[in-house]
């Protein structure tokens, strides 16, 4: 076991949302910008676990988009909130499942005495590149920000961690433009979308169901908490299909937390959102073993399960 706890969170919404389909879509407006939203939930996060930045060690950035090429946006980060600190600051990047790998990376660095916290920042701003004309996403994605401290512990930890990727999915979600092989200087009108998000739903959740299944099973032969033991699962808000994800395997409604129609996908931010109101709603508390289970562009699938 990784004998490390989240010490504390913080959340950061934008101040104005749009209604679809009954539920609320926060997205940046006005003079907010994703990186004040992460500065946002880094400084309440520092609160909560009742400390300051003088006791972080580390800031990891696991967003899925960063908020400019270079540099990463961790740095970015500590500019605003680190002063003239020289602690290390680096990002992580597994699209809508940043923020579980970054967990992972911040467990370990800790168990083998490299820091002792960590602060792991992540949230995007998706709205600024959808595409109106798929409808599907357009409606399904929001922005926001969360902010985790990772601490030692003595009675809690990380006690499995698995991620698979299956590159057939590499192009079912996706953004082409921007990076180097279709770099901003090329953008036209006409090409415009290439620059927009882009995702096949109905394919991307066939291959999540093999991916999940097949890591499922892996938990079960491999990890020494067994499903069964498991109190709350905690899944990234992908769609409205997760109802029918969770119900092919077999997971029944009350043992994961779904607030995809109240809060869309956040992509990097969804997972650990979705624990911060698991915690706040009291569907989890301090002892429970909790499942965070990530779903992501490339295809990937990334679990974690600790001792909350």
């Amino acid at each position: 076991m990784l004998n490390v706890e989240i010490k504390g969170m913080g959340t950061a919404l934008p101040k104005k949302y749009v209604e679809f389909r009954g539920g609320r879509r926060y997205r940046i407006s006005g003079s907010e910008s994703h990186i004040g939203l992460l500065c946002e939930s880094a400084e309440k996060a520092l609160t909560n676990s009742g400390m300051t930045m003088d006791d972080i060690d580390v800031i990891i950035g696991a967003c899925a988009v960063g908020a400019q090429p270079i540099p990463c946006t961790a740095a970015l980060i500590h500019e605003r909130i680190a002063g003239d600190r020289t602690i290390p600051a680096f990002d992580v990047n597994a699209t809508c499942t940043s923020f579980v790998t970054a967990l992972d990376i911040a467990a370990n660095y800790i168990q083998n005495g490299r820091y002792r916290n960590a602060l792991i920042v992540s949230g995007d701003v998706a709205s600024i590149a959808l595409n109106e004309n798929e409808r599907h996403s357009f409606e399904l994605f929001a922005d926001g920000a969360v902010s985790a401290v990772i601490s030692p512990s003595e009675t809690s930890g990380i006690l499995y961690v698995k991620q698979l990727t299956n590159s057939k999915g590499a192009h079912l979600t996706e953004i082409m433009g921007g990076g180097t092989s279709l770099p901003a200087f090329d953008y036209t009108l006409e090409n415009k979308h290439l620059y927009q998000f882009h995702m096949l739903g109905k394919e991307v959740v066939a291959l999540s169901i093999t991916l999940l299944t097949e890591l499922f099973a892996n938990i079960d032969k491999n990890s020494i908490c067994q499903l069964k033991d498991i109190d709350m699962i905690i899944p990234h808000q992908a769609s409205s299909a997760l109802k029918l994800i969770m119900r092919k395997l077999n997971v029944p409604t009350d043992k994961y937390i779904d607030i995809t129609k109240e809060y869309g996908n956040m992509v990097s931010a969804s997972v650990p959102f979705a624990l911060d109101y698991a915690i706040h709603t009291e569907r989890v508390k301090r002892g429970d073993i909790v499942f965070l289970l990530g779903s992501a562009a490339g295809l990937t699938v990334n679990a974690i399960v600790m001792k909350y």
